[in-house]
């Protein structure tokens, strides 16, 4: 009975091995960590800079394309509406930078 049971043992974890997706070990995504650390720390500085600069400069042309679209909705508006932006628009954008530099994201 013992010898039985064992059998089936060593069947069960030979299946759950079969079943196993590569890389979903805890080694497998440690050594994943480590070459993409090691890439980073000992990779060409240009395109490690581009790569960890492209979400940033994606965001940027986003803003930039929204910032130019109200500029054109507010013109529609009249002078005085424009106006009116032009003068809230820098204490508006220091108040947003101080409350990202408050959070750490500046």
């Amino acid at each position: 009975m013992d010898q039985g049971a064992s059998s089936k043992q060593s069947a069960a974890g030979g299946l759950g091995a079969a079943n196993a997706k590569p890389g979903s070990s805890a080694i497998g995504q440690n050594a994943a960590k480590l070459r993409a650390r090691e890439a980073m720390l000992h990779g060409p500085i240009f395109k490690t800079m581009m790569r960890l600069a492209l979400p940033t400069v994606v965001v940027l042309i986003a803003q930039t394309l929204v910032n130019v679209a109200e500029t054109f909705y507010v013109s529609r508006l009249g002078t005085d509406a424009l106006v009116g932006v032009a003068l809230v628009f820098p204490v508006w954008m220091l108040m947003t930078m101080m409350a990202a530099g408050g959070i750490g994201g500046a």
